[in-house]
């Protein structure tokens, strides 16, 4: 009788650590099971250090494009231009989705204007933003850009509950992604002012003369009609 009643006592015992304990013992594991890695490509990129997202230009992109080694695993992609005001106010939010998808691999693509092939990627405007659960169907987003929309919209694309909600934006860009050579951009700028100008002046002679007052003498009159 005494073998049986310790017997109980014993499994008893052990119920009840084990069902005290449980959600503290389970929870380390489903932390890690939840926690997905980011696929192999995603580390083969630039990390900028203190942040989640990782960067590329458009040649090593385009490398990665034509191997095929981009059709695994979660991705979101943007294209941006350093110099773009949208794409400055845009990045932070989406290094915001490296945060609360860490599963998910965010590569923030640098082009420019005189990029090839970007219309084969459906690039017309910068930035541009895609989003693809499997990295084989991409969905441009087009909503808006605060971060509540973005962040349900990311949800829904990928068909995944957000690590978390509340993350921290960052507030200041990284050197990596926006810096811009001031003289080349200048030398740039002011080389299309002076071409725009000069076919100004040689499409429309008489503009800003005498002879533009007449009517019969001004061209400008024909794209009016």
């Amino acid at each position: 009788m005494f073998r049986w009643t310790s017997l109980v006592v014993l499994i008893g015992s052990c119920f009840t650590i084990w069902w005290s304990g449980k959600n503290s013992l389970q929870q380390p594991f489903k932390q890690a099971f939840k926690t997905d890695a980011r696929p192999f490509y995603c580390e083969q990129l630039h990390s900028i250090p203190g942040f989640q997202s990782v960067y590329a230009d458009w040649k090593e992109w385009s490398k990665l494009v034509e191997a095929g080694n981009i059709s695994s695993g979660p991705l979101i992609v943007l294209f941006y231009l350093p110099t773009c005001p949208f794409s400055r106010e845009l990045w932070p939010k989406v290094e915001g989705l490296a945060q609360a998808f860490p599963g998910a691999c965010v590569v923030t693509i640098r082009t420019s204007w005189e990029a090839p092939r970007l219309k084969d990627h459906v690039v017309f405007s910068f930035p541009t933003l895609f989003i693809s659960k499997d990295g084989h169907h991409f969905h441009r987003y087009r909503g808006e850009r605060d971060w509540e929309h973005l962040l349900n919209a990311t949800e829904h694309l990928l068909e995944r509950k957000a690590m978390m909600k509340n993350v921290q934006v960052p507030t200041t860009l990284p050197e990596e992604l926006f810096s811009v050579d001031s003289y080349w951009q200048y030398m740039k700028l002011s080389f299309i002012f002076i071409i725009w100008l000069y076919a100004l002046i040689s499409k429309w002679p008489y503009f800003g003369t005498a002879a533009s007052q007449n009517p019969n003498n001004n061209p400008l009159y024909q794209y009016l009609l």
